[in-house]
């Protein structure tokens, strides 16, 4: 939000608090920086300290609801504003401090923290704001501060929305912060033309900006703005209403306490769901935002869980089932490191797709806030206002993923349209606060695809000419076509005879696989194939030869005799079944007709990410590439060390010759613009 121009904001509601020329009405309190005034400025200078104790000059003069405006530099090093603050014995300020920090690695101007303790807003809950600051010159800081509303500003940005009634009154104060590190003796920090509005707050104070998102440091509370957004509270911080145990009946009798506002778990040694067990909201949710302030033990491990379904899964001796958002210390408990590729880590999708977190600035011992996001099919898991884990269930993607998970055996697994949400208790000492919930709508569903005419076979109709088909075979010669090997077409193993292309006709076997002469990027693809009993073949795209040592390496849509060939029985839940994208999702068949002595017709969609197998006009495989969970399921195929594989922005397509008969005909592409 830009800042509009303050008119009128010159009158006596107006006062400096800094006078250009000396440091009367403030006074250091402590730390051994210096604290000089000097052409205007307020200059702190860092001086190296082997305690790092943070130096302080204070204001005289306390506030209570103000607005506080001042202009700022800073060579390097890390300084601040507190405001709202108590002097110790020892001199040291604590309050709330606006964040100077404008390095480009950790630009969290305008970041509130409460000095000595936590972050209360960084500015990943808002990172638009971390581009405000101009790094080594001139910003302009403002806070605004009314009861216990505290919004910060850098040049006219909105940085932090903030709501908190932990200090309503106190000192202003310039920090220094202390360092050991001799490189920074003698660097400054600048302040100048430091004024403050405490008298008619309210003809001065900037609209809120419903785009910044609003933190609410009360715990257990709904701010004005939550209530009207349609939050609500999960915990009241007192009583254990709206929870009961996943095993069935009341809260536990143990395992569990409310304590100074918190949901606390008992540590017990790290045993699983045995010392009262997990907990379940007594009603299920459907389409939701979730937000959870967490807080861990050293070593500790606990999860939030979603789509849990007690009435299905029986859960009398183990965790309940469900989708999870792992709590994990990672850096000492042994389970960060089990499972795959980072799977089980802090934020995950438990046992299956890693958490992208290095954004999200985990902060062990402190409170940190988890979100979970569910809009129908679609789901995310946030840590710290950063999107770390995005998906989407009830499709061949996801499916796949569970089959190559520890939840291969529960049908249905986080498809559920509806579920309960669940806290962990894992042994562990855990506490819980802040737990609120906004009820979301549902969502959509997908089109349904036409193809292209197919009555007259390797033709295109007039109507399709003008909707962008291309004949990707005349019927009759190898033109467009080659060795994936070479660069001529194979001079043995293919035939072409009555407007039919066939793989190993009858007496002329070998020859490899064969791709189209150029490549695509966004397209799609038809063309129907007829199966020999027992056969074993391939539809290939995103083919790039030269990338692996294998040529023929690419996304497969795969074409095989599911009864007769042994190969459909490989692989993870049937992912290498007729139409699966080979080694990696299993298709969706089920009540589809399939000839296995005639044509049948596959389908390849691809625009952008996004990809689709059909048979016969029935979706049976949809995946987003380039995505967390695509990459986790690569990982579980024989994919798993070829790089980038299916993520490459284009490739040929290939027909695979695997020494069995198989037939082609009406090969068909339409080009795609995004």
């Amino acid at each position: 939000m830009v800042l509009a121009a303050l008119a009128g904001c010159s009158g006596p509601a107006w006062q400096p608090i800094f006078n250009g020329k000396d440091l009367s009405g403030w006074t250091q309190t402590s730390g051994k920086a210096g604290f000089v005034a000097e052409d205007g400025c307020i200059v702190g200078v860092y001086h190296a300290d082997e305690q790092e104790a943070n130096s302080y000059l204070v204001t005289d003069a306390s506030y209570t609801d103000f607005i506080l405006e001042f202009e700022y530099k800073i060579d390097d090093g890390d300084a601040g504003v507190l405001f709202r603050g108590t002097v110790d014995g020892a001199g040291q300020v604590t309050g709330y401090q606006f964040e100077i920090q404008d390095t480009p690695e950790r630009a969290w101007n305008g970041g509130i923290y409460y000095s000595s303790e936590e972050w209360l807003y960084p500015l990943t809950f808002n990172a638009d704001a971390r581009s405000a600051s101009k790094y080594r010159e001139w910003n302009r800081g403002r806070v605004e501060a009314s009861g216990n509303l505290i919004r910060t500003f850098v040049n006219g940005i909105e940085c932090a929305n903030l709501v908190s009634s932990r200090d309503a009154e106190g000192r202003i104060a310039l920090q220094v912060h202390g360092t050991s590190d001799a490189n920074l003796e003698g660097v400054r920090t600048y302040w100048k033309n430091i004024r403050i509005c405490t008298r008619d707050l309210a003809k001065h104070l900037t609209r809120e900006d419903p785009g910044v998102y609003q933190v609410n440091g009360d715990p257990n509370t709904l701010s004005p703005r939550q209530a009207s957004q349609g939050w609500k509270l999960l915990f009241d911080g007192e009583t254990t209403c709206g929870w009961r145990s996943a095993k069935g009946g009341v809260f536990p009798e143990e395992g569990w306490s409310v304590e100074n506002g918190m949901m606390r778990v008992w540590e017990n040694g790290g045993a699983e769901s045995v010392h009262g067990g997990d907990i379940i909201t007594v009603d299920p949710y459907e389409n939701f935002w979730l937000s959870v302030d967490f807080k861990i033990t050293k070593g500790a491990n606990s999860g939030i869980k979603y789509f849990v379904r007690p009435d299905l899964y029986h859960v009398e001796d183990a965790s309940a089932i469900g989708c999870e958002f792992q709590i994990l210390d990672d850096t000492i408990h042994p389970d960060a490191q089990l499972g795959r590729y980072g799977n089980r880590t802090l934020g995950s999708l438990y046992d299956l797709i890693k958490s992208e977190k290095d954004e999200a600035w985990f902060r062990p011992t402190q409170w940190n806030t988890a979100w979970i996001k569910v809009e129908g099919d679609h789901v995310e898991h946030w840590l710290n206002g950063v999107k770390i884990v995005e998906y989407t269930r009830n499709t061949p993607v996801f499916n796949a993923l569970v089959a190559a998970s520890k939840y291969k055996g529960w049908a249905g697994f986080g498809n559920h349209r509806t579920g309960h949400i669940l806290l962990q208790e894992h042994g562990n000492e855990v506490f819980f606060r802040n737990i609120l919930i906004k009820e979301l709508p549902s969502t959509a569903a997908h089109e349904v695809l036409t193809g292209p005419d197919n009555s007259i076979p390797n033709t295109l109709s007039k109507a399709d000419a003008r909707n962008g088909w291309k004949l990707l075979w005349d019927g009759k010669t190898s033109d467009g076509w080659r060795s994936v090997r070479r660069d001529e077409f194979p001079d043995r193993g293919w035939g072409m005879e009555d407007g039919v292309l066939t793989a190993n006709p009858e007496g002329n076997t070998g020859g490899g696989d064969i791709i189209t002469l150029s490549k695509f990027t966004d397209f799609w693809f038809s063309v129907d194939y007829k199966i020999t009993p027992g056969a074993n073949s391939g539809i290939k795209y995103f083919i790039n030869p030269g990338t692996y040592k294998d040529p023929s390496i690419g996304c497969e849509y795969q074409i095989i005799d599911d009864e007769l060939h042994p190969d459909a029985k490989l692989g993870i839940s049937g992912n290498r079944t007729n139409a699966s994208l080979y080694d990696v999702i299993a298709s969706d068949k089920s009540d589809l007709v399939f000839d296995k002595d005639g044509w049948n017709t596959a389908w390849i969609l691809v625009k952008g990410n996004h990809v689709e197998h059909w048979l016969n006009g029935r979706k049976v495989v949809e995946f987003d590439r380039n995505s967390q969970e695509f990459n986790a399921l690569v990982k579980c195929s024989k994919f798993r060390e070829q790089p980038d594989f299916g993520n490459h922005p284009s490739g040929h397509i290939l027909l695979q010759n695997h020494r069995d008969r198989v037939s082609f005909r009406n090969i068909k592409i339409k080009e795609l613009t995004r």
